[in-house]
């Protein structure tokens, strides 16, 4: 809900994409959307993309680790909603945010997810969670089992015992709907 071009400055990626001569673009402030078809979606027949996103030759998704009220967790599924606009973002949260995710995600899949849990949102978020040290980057082209794995670490970050962890993790909505997919 806030302005990606501000959050470019103010984490410092604006400066560091300058000096290496990349270019740095904000999908919000971008025109061209295209409709997409999903690959067996049970939700969503075709979603609304950014066209830049669809023509991307690689996709490197770079999500933090966190917890999320309606979505449990955010890692890579749930961040791959970046490439959406919001009006499609409001239809993922009435239709169903879980399969939604599932169904965006059987069409757009990260060529390399590196997750950042170096610091975690935990309890509760994305806005007032407790941040906490995970010490850890995860990586993986295979978007399901690095948010398995990350859920997992979060989970064991907010207390719980490691069978629990991952008994929890292997029920978040969307990463279950993910694999069954």
């Amino acid at each position: 809900g806030s302005d990606t071009t501000d959050h470019f400055e103010a984490t410092g990626i604006k400066s560091v994409c300058e000096k290496l001569g990349v270019k740095l673009v904000d999908l919000k402030r971008t025109k061209d959307i295209v409709y997409v078809e999903t690959r067996g979606g049970k939700t969503l027949k075709r979603v609304k993309v950014y066209k830049l996103a669809y023509d991307a030759d690689v996709i490197i998704c770079v999500p933090k680790l966190k917890r999320h009220n309606e979505a449990i967790v955010t890692v890579s599924l749930k961040n791959m909603m970046g490439i959406i606009p919001d009006d499609e973002k409001g239809k993922f949260h009435v239709l169903g945010l879980h399969q939604c995710i599932a169904d965006l995600n059987s069409v757009f899949k990260p060529d390399l997810i590196v997750v950042d849990a170096t610091r975690v949102m935990t309890k509760s978020g994305p806005g007032l969670g407790t941040m906490v040290q995970g010490d850890m980057i995860l990586a993986s082209g295979d978007p399901v089992a690095v948010d398995f794995l990350s859920a997992i670490q979060l989970f064991k970050l907010e207390g719980y015992e490691e069978a629990v962890s991952i008994k929890t993790a292997a029920n978040v909505p969307h990463i279950k709907n993910a694999a069954d997919m």
